[in-house]
């Protein structure tokens, strides 16, 4: 038998490296387990020559900077209770007399001062909303994990603009209108702003008021699509209106807080992403916590095999993380929470190439995840060619859940409940203007209670011309509406269940009508890509010869085999050009009542429901479909 020792010896030399953190560690250390690092940005400059573990003890490690991390074959190992932090713990002390006088009175006793730099106000201030875009996000302020929010009036829904006086849209001019209350008389604040959907309920900003005088408010900044009467809006950060636990204002040099716990006040300051992954391979990291980024939580950029495991992401300024370029990267069974601006954003793969990028966002809760701007800022935002999204959970947002551009992706399995709460005409998975954007597969997806304000809410929403999808086998559950196909070609949509929604399917010609004009931007971005190459004529052989035939009709689309249950008919919105020029067989219309209910991952129909759908081919297996997150996620 050969002695253990030399095989022990061998066994040490090949296997990687380990480096330890810990918060009673010293960056003078080896890294060791007997003598750990304090920090993970010092195990992060150890491992620069890859090969390495990197095991995380339990507790709060602040990233000042961002970390950079460019070594191959990393593992990040991180023990419950571990997190990646961007904020600093603050001291609260007793607000000055001054301005406890201006604060409603059941705020008075409550209330604590944090001191700011005499120009740190401007940092907690920064537009927000549809058509605004940077990377990074304000200094916000959480206490005991839990994001506070400006103070605002009022507290709950909006006011309505009145008489717009400057602004109007296509004028490009800042916003004044007429405003009936008197009730910011009395405000002191000098950092007032107002946030709204100044013209349409999909798109919302947020912007400075330059004044409130006479009835009349004067905006310091236009409005992208301008300003029209009885827009929603409301009025933010204005210590006056302090009246709650949660809410605060900054003025120069402070900000004055009614805290929601007893818990500590933490403050982010963090701009860069906390974690960046730059250029490697194989990096993974598990049970790691990111919270309290201004920007976003992490980063990973044109890196290969990449998977991020069982972490949590929370209380971000942006989105939770943002891959670019690279392929082959993994989320599995992460949460995503009280995000400011949306989840995970991918755009990777080469549309040009048509080569995919095989990125994998797997059995993740997504919740909250809109805290700050409310419209296109998805759960998951795609871009590039071969993301799959499946076995995830998705809630509690005022807009969508996935919006897609690009080819070949996967949605399938997921659940998606309670989203579309406060705008009007979205999607919950949402993608449009682009004829070339196809091959997504949307897939044995279950949605319930996606309502919205009744204002052309859909479960899925193929918008503008968009084509060559599928949409099959999925549930949609007391919804407003099910499905809008907006013109386009090519596109598949079968044996799907509406139950209970205000409308079935919207299928229009809009390209012959009102949307006509937007013939120009469609054949832009058609031309952004070689549609005529012997990749893209193999993949899509459809798409080579478009502008040639009837390229704004909605041709060649196949609605089939779906089942409508107390959902309207096929025929509430259906534009004749759309049923000329495509196929509409074997839908099934019924009053009978669907006896829908959730069941664990599943859900259940009536016995008579069940009759119907045994009719319908490809239909008949449907109520044993599983839907949402397979495994156990954080938090939990």
């Amino acid at each position: 038998m050969q002695p253990m020792g030399p095989v022990l010896a061998l066994l040490a030399a090949i296997a990687p490296k380990a480096f330890v953190v810990d918060t009673r560690g010293s960056d003078f250390n080896d890294g060791s387990a007997a003598h750990p690092f304090a920090t993970i940005g010092k195990a992060v400059d150890a491992s620069r020559e890859g090969d390495c573990v990197i095991r995380i003890h339990k507790g709060r490690y602040f990233a000042l900077g961002g970390l950079v991390l460019k070594s191959d074959n990393v593992r990040i190992e991180a023990d419950p209770g571990a997190v990646l932090t961007g904020s600093v713990i603050v001291p609260g002390t007793d607000v000055e007399p001054d301005v406890l006088s201006r604060l409603p009175e059941v705020a008075r006793s409550h209330v604590r001062e944090i001191k700011l730099d005499p120009n740190g106000a401007e940092q907690f201030l920064m537009p927000r909303g549809f058509a605004k875009s940077t990377d990074t996000g304000p200094c916000e302020l959480f206490v005991g994990g839990k994001p506070q929010h400006l103070a605002q009036w009022p507290n709950e829904g909006f006011l309505k603009t009145g008489d717009v006086l400057q602004g109007a849209p296509d004028t490009g001019k800042p916003g004044v209108f007429k405003f009936d209350s008197d009730r910011p008389s009395h405000w002191k604040s000098p950092l007032v702003w107002a946030y709204g959907y100044w013209r349409w309920d999909w798109a919302d900003e947020a912007m400075p008021v330059e004044s409130i005088k006479d009835g009349t408010v004067s905006l310091a900044s236009s409005h992208v699509y301008g300003f029209v009467k009885g827009a929603k809006f409301r009025f933010e950060n204005v210590v006056e209106e302090i009246d709650q636990p949660g809410e605060y204002a900054v003025e120069p040099g402070r900000a004055i807080l009614w805290p929601s716990s007893d818990g500590p006040i933490e403050l982010s300051v963090t701009m860069e992403p906390l974690l960046t992954i730059r250029k490697a391979k194989n990096v993974s990291v598990s049970g790691l916590r990111f919270e309290n980024a201004r920007g976003r939580a992490l980063s990973i950029e044109d890196s290969k095999g990449c998977s991020i495991n069982r972490c949590v992401f929370r209380n971000t300024g942006l989105e939770a993380a943002k891959v670019q370029g690279g392929s082959d990267t993994t989320f599995h069974a992460c949460r995503v929470e009280d995000t400011g601006e949306g989840g995970f954003r991918v755009d990777a793969g080469d549309r040009l190439t048509l080569t995919p990028c095989h990125d994998i966002i797997e059995n993740c809760v997504f919740t909250r995840f809109m805290r700050r701007a409310r419209t296109y800022r998805p759960a998951v935002l795609i871009h590039g060619i071969g993301v799959t999204v499946r076995y995830c959970d998705f809630s509690d947002a005022p807009h969508s859940a996935i919006i897609f551009g690009g080819n070949d992706h996967v949605i399938e399995h997921n659940d998606f409940h309670d989203l579309l709460s406060d705008t009007g005409d979205g999607g919950v998975v949402y993608a449009g203007r682009d004829w070339s954007a196809r091959g997504t597969v949307i897939r044995e997806n279950l949605f319930v209670n996606d309502v919205g304000l009744h204002q052309w809410e859909n479960c899925v929403y193929l918008d503008d011309q968009l084509s060559g999808e599928r949409v099959e086998r999925n549930v949609f559950a007391g919804c407003h509406w099910g499905m809008l196909v907006g013109g386009g070609q090519d596109n598949v949509v079968r044996n799907n269940l509406i139950l209970d929604c205000k409308l079935g399917f919207s299928l229009d010609a809009r390209g012959l009508g009102w949307a006509a004009s937007s013939f120009d931007t469609m054949k832009k971005n058609l031309e952004a890509v070689p549609y005529q190459s012997s990749a893209w004529k193999a993949r899509y052989p459809q798409l080579a010869g478009i502008l040639e035939d009837k390229p704004m009709a909605p041709l060649r689309n196949d609605v089939s085999d779906n089942v409508l249950m107390r959902s309207g008919h096929m025929s509430d919105r259906l534009e004749k050009p759309f049923a000329d020029g495509s196929t509409l067989k074997g839908n099934l219309e019924s009053d009978v009542d669907p006896g829908f209910a959730r069941l664990g991952r599943g859900f259940k129909l009536s016995n008579a429901a069940l009759k119907l759908v045994e009719g319908v081919p490809g239909c008949r297996d449907m109520a044993s479909l599983k839907f949402g997150p397979r495994f156990a996620v954080p938090g939990e």
